[in-house]
């Protein structure tokens, strides 16, 4: 029943009370809610195994922060209802709230810059790391099948799996149901035993072995004599193009910046040519009242003529930079149509890292001025693309 018997060791310092008060508990209620599921399945599987490799989770101390530690577990035969438990700090880290999704894998950006500092620490001989990302090709179809109980089991399970398999005990949550972790290099059996284990987790909710489809692809952590923001550049080429093609050949970080430059290049002059030439549409769709279904005001919509996926480009734009630039057009085009309009209201939609960027607040500002006269029927509303901490808004952006 995986109730504690005995605890040795420095019980308040992890969990912040004597070990006598543990006796009696359940160990699982000692770790967060999101990695229960994944820990009592690990320790049951010794029972048959004998022992489980560490694996990363995160202990909810009482008064504290969730600590990151590593739990390993072993079973002795001549000990049948015993199972030994072996807990350690794995580090300090002690990830924002706002790096983690509810399953406490890291965001996309946050786990780029986990692999950054990671091959900063190469460059000193100190890690020799891989970069593993997996695609599961079949999450989606088969979340449809699962109740929301099952489906919150399935992420967290995958969760703890990511984790358990990555030496920072963090696993990154990637574009399109991909994710990555950062395991050693010479750990020639990675790929498989996450693929047992992920498979697992879907058997566990009651899927057939292998629908979750996953597809994983590793690229080793050498960068040559890139800099830091080619190599920032690079991995997200990698993880952005994993997540559209898994298929693809594992490339260099050199290579995929390389391609990365070459993609860059002519996507940022076709998107620059449609901001210079004003080379889109802007749609206005009305808002109404609740209660009467009156017009409360219209909402910009910006349209591209080419006919290109909106969310993917403005995603691109806010990667190299170009965003503030498009923000600006569209406000531009809506400030002049707004002006010529004596009684029309409007909300424009401005990107969150327009909002958070000095330079643009400071052009943002400039381009307003003349119409200042219609700060009543002009709103502006950040777009859901990206968060903005309230520190990050620009002094008199929000004003």
């Amino acid at each position: 029943d995986l109730t504690i018997k005995s605890v040795v060791g420095a019980a308040r310092t992890l969990l912040g009370t004597e070990g006598a008060a543990l006796r009696g508990r359940s160990v699982i209620d000692l770790f967060q809610p999101q990695d229960r599921a994944f820990l009592q399945r690990k320790l049951k599987d010794t029972t048959t195994k004998g022992r489980i490799d560490p694996v990363a989770v995160y202990l909810k101390a009482e008064g504290k922060a969730a600590m990151l530690v590593n739990v390993g577990a072993c079973y002795i035969p001549s000990r049948a209802d015993e199972i030994h438990l072996t807990l350690s700090i794995l580090n300090n880290i002690r990830p924002d709230a706002t790096d983690q999704d509810d399953n406490g894998l890291v965001t996309a950006e946050r786990f780029n810059e986990l692999a950054l500092d990671i091959i900063r620490a190469g460059a000193s001989k100190a890690a020799d790391l891989d970069l593993t990302l997996i695609k599961l090709k079949g999450l989606t179809k088969v979340r449809t099948t699962l109740s929301d109980d099952q489906q919150a089991l399935l992420m967290q399970e995958i969760a703890g799996v990511l984790r358990a398999n990555s030496v920072t005990g963090q696993g990154g949550a990637l574009p399109d149901d991909s994710f990555g972790v950062l395991r050693p290099a010479n750990d020639q059996q990675a790929e498989a035993r996450l693929m047992a284990e992920i498979d697992a987790v879907g058997q566990a909710v009651g899927l057939a072995s292998g629908a979750l489809g996953p597809k994983m692809m590793s690229i080793h952590l050498t960068t040559g004599n890139l800099d830091q923001a080619a190599i920032k550049k690079a991995l997200a080429y990698i993880t952005q193009t994993f997540a559209r093609s898994p298929d693809q050949v594992p490339p260099t970080i050199e290579d995929s910046l390389a391609a990365a430059m070459e993609d860059t290049v002519a996507e940022f002059s076709s998107i620059k040519s449609v901001i210079d030439n004003s080379d889109f549409q802007i749609f206005y769709q009305p808002i109404v009242k609740l209660y009467d279904r009156a017009v409360h005001h219209h909402e910009a919509l910006l349209r591209l003529k080419d006919g290109r996926n909106l969310y993917d480009t403005i995603n691109f734009s806010e990667q190299i930079g170009l965003i503030h630039d498009l923000d600006l057009a569209v406000c531009q085009k809506v400030l002049s149509v707004v002006e010529a309009q004596s009684d029309a209201v409007v909300a424009v939609n401005v990107s969150g890292q327009s909002i958070a960027n000095p330079q643009f607040g400071h052009d943002f500002r400039k381009l307003i001025q003349p119409y200042r006269h219609l700060n009543k029927r002009v709103m502006f509303e950040i777009t859901e693309t990206g968060e903005v901490q309230a520190s990050d808004v620009v002094p008199g952006m929000s004003r």
